[in-house]
């Protein structure tokens, strides 16, 4: 290839827009040669949790948030020059869970009452060592080759987040549920990698 062309290819930017697990946003592609793409972008969104497990004596009531924020940073190697390429890079990534619960009615034991305020409430919450993640997958769409302006981009890999904390807070009758918080944190142990799917569109913006 000669040096006309190498400046060509480096010269080529496209923007997609997807969704996944990350939440919804975009990237700016830049092309870095036939085979090297370098892309950076930014995700978010939350989700409100609301309702009630009315299956259970008595009704329990809950509410929370799921938030998420990431900007990403990440090489796109396509070994054959086509669609499929290994990426690696970093995130920024923030993630959030809380939920709070409570009992919507009495409850009744060896016929004593007890009203919700006596039951007690709970509140749980997960957070992450570090907002810094290493990434690793597969991205499937080449966004800067020329055989096509728009094209399909899908993003498969996991960051490594290092393993979730959990805090459990309860009052009350129930104050005792929160004893289980060592326990289920030495379960989740087991999960420090987090999953990253996001499927989208890629326009090309120059060739």
């Amino acid at each position: 290839m000669d040096q006309n062309s190498s400046n060509e290819l480096s010269n080529r930017f496209a923007l997609t827009a997807s969704a996944g697990l990350n939440g919804f946003g975009g990237e700016l592609v830049w092309g870095l040669g036939e085979k090297l793409n370098s892309r950076i972008g930014f995700h978010g969104g939350s989700i409100g949790l609301d309702g009630e497990f009315d299956n259970q004596d008595p009704t329990i009531g809950f509410n929370g948030d799921i938030s998420l924020t990431s900007l990403s940073l990440i090489l796109d190697y396509y070994p054959f020059g086509k669609v499929v390429g290994f990426s690696v890079g970093a995130y920024s990534h923030a993630q959030t869970f809380s939920l709070d619960g409570e009992a919507l009615e009495n409850y009744v034991i060896d016929d004593r009452s007890f009203t919700p305020g006596e039951l007690g409430t709970m509140s749980a919450t997960l957070d992450y060592p570090s907002s810094i993640k290493p990434y690793a997958g597969l991205v499937l769409g080449h966004p800067t080759r020329l055989n096509g302006r728009v094209k399909a981009h899908i993003q498969i890999g996991a960051m490594y987040s290092g393993a979730p904390t959990l805090d459990l807070e309860a009052t009350g009758m129930i104050a005792p549920t929160a004893d289980n918080e060592a326990k289920l944190n030495d379960a989740l142990q087991d999960f420090p990698w987090t999953p990253v799917l996001n499927l989208g569109v890629s326009v090309r913006i120059r060739d």
